[in-house]
This record gives C-alpha cells, sequence and structure tokens, in this order.
C-alpha cells in the first residue's frame, strides 16, 4: 500500500469486513508494529518518533474508549491536558468539542457515560479525536451505530475541521465517502486495488452483474415471469 494524505483532505478506506482497514490504521497509530514498511506523519517515522506524532495526532477508534464513570467532559479534560492545554484555552476547547457533536445543550456533557446511548459515546468519541486542533485525524467508521440525524451532523463537524487537518477515515457507506471524501482507496486482502475521486471511482466501478444459476430453467422461468 502506498498513498499520500495532504493537510485539508479526506481520504476514505473502503472495503469489504476484514479487508485491512482497521488494522491499517492501528498500525498508524501505534496500536499495532507493522512487520515491514514505513509512514511518515508530519514527516516522522511512527518507527521512531510515535510520541512526538502523538501530540499532533486524533484518533476515533473503530470501538469506544471510554470510561462509564467519567462525563463527557471530564474525558475531553483529559484528553485536552494529554494534547497540552490548560486554564482557559482547555476550557474553551472543551466546550467547542461537546458543541460540535451536540453534547453540549442541556447539561449532556456533565452526565456520566454509562448513561449514554451508542450513538452519544460515539459522538463522544468523534469529539475526542478533535480536540487540540490534530493536524492528523483518524476515524475508524465514525458513524458506526448512528441515527440519520446524527450521521448528517457528524458529517457537518468533519467538514467544518477539514481545514488544515489531513483525515483518514474508513467507512462501509459510498454515500458517506461520496459527501466527506476527496479521495476514496479500496482495500481488498490489505492492498488498495483502486483509488480516486468517489465520482470517478462510482462512475467507473458502479455497475455490478448479478448471475443466478439453477438446476431447472422451468423454476428460473416461474421466478422471472
Amino acid at each position: 500500500m502506498y498513498l499520500t494524505v495532504r493537510p485539508g483532505e479526506v481520504f476514505g478506506l473502503l472495503g469489504p469486513n476484514g479487508a485491512g482497514k482497521t488494522t491499517c490504521i492501528n498500525m498508524l497509530v501505534g496500536f499495532m508494529k507493522p512487520t515491514s514498511g514505513s509512514a511518515l506523519i508530519n514527516g516522522m517515522d511512527i518507527a521512531q518518533s510515535m510520541e512526538q506524532i502523538y501530540d499532533s495526532m486524533g484518533v476515533c477508534p473503530q470501538h469506544n474508549l471510554l470510561w462509564d464513570t467519567l462525563t463527557a467532559t471530564e474525558h475531553l479534560l483529559f484528553y485536552g491536558r494529554l494534547k497540552g492545554l490548560t486554564g482557559a484555552e482547555l476550557k474553551a476547547a472543551v466546550a467547542d468539542a461537546l458543541k460540535s457533536v451536540r453534547l453540549f445543550a442541556n447539561g449532556v456533557g456533565n452526565k456520566l457515560v454509562k448513561t449514554y446511548s451508542g450513538g452519544m459515546k460515539r459522538r463522544l468519541s468523534v469529539g475526542i479525536s478533535l480536540i487540540g486542533d490534530p493536524k492528523v485525524v483518524y476515524l475508524d467508521e465514525p458513524s458506526t451505530g448512528l441515527d440519520p440525524a446524527s450521521r448528517r451532523n457528524l458529517w457537518g463537524t468533519v467538514k467544518r475541521e477539514r481545514k488544515g487537518k489531513a483525515i483518514i477515515l474508513t467507512t462501509h457507506s459510498m454515500q458517506e465517502a461520496g459527501v466527506l471524501c476527496d479521495r476514496v482507496g479500496i482495500i481488498v486482502n490489505g492492498s488498495l486495488v483502486a483509488i480516486g475521486s468517489p465520482q470517478r471511482l462510482t462512475s467507473r466501478h458502479g455497475d455490478y452483474l448479478v448471475r443466478v444459476h439453477t438446476c431447472s430453467q422451468a423454476i428460473l422461468f416461474r421466478y422471472v415471469c
């Protein structure tokens, strides 16, 4: 796999379950060690400079990594401090993150995460990935578990936050890729088999053929007619 994602670009990784999308993300964020190859984040090699890379990186993992006994605000305060935010800057960043993922109104951000729905937890994970103005953001199936309205709100958040950021997201939805992504890579068995804009890939590979095998022409005739 070889690709470059530039600041201000949203790049989507699409593929079936087990294709290697999450494995790719896990290697880029330091959860897994690559067996070969290299990746540069802001000019720094993930094999040599992961601690420095963490300072400019945001991650929304495929499965939420949240504490039930903390509030959304407490989560964001914790991760904001890890990014070096303090005082008024930290407070403002937390408020902005809560607003961006619709967890600010009516004191929702001050409720324990164990009281949240699955969709609310997912939105909090996205908010955590964006706090501290990271330059590289990984969103691993960020819309999983969201209702249609929350999904559209998430798309709006990604669009607003993309300026100056290189964003890599994984998704099963070509609709989501079409709304958010400048380019899309189709990954199969760990390899990129196609890459281009969503519009270009859809126009070139959007058609499909359904082939039906039956043991009897009479059965086929009965179902078709």
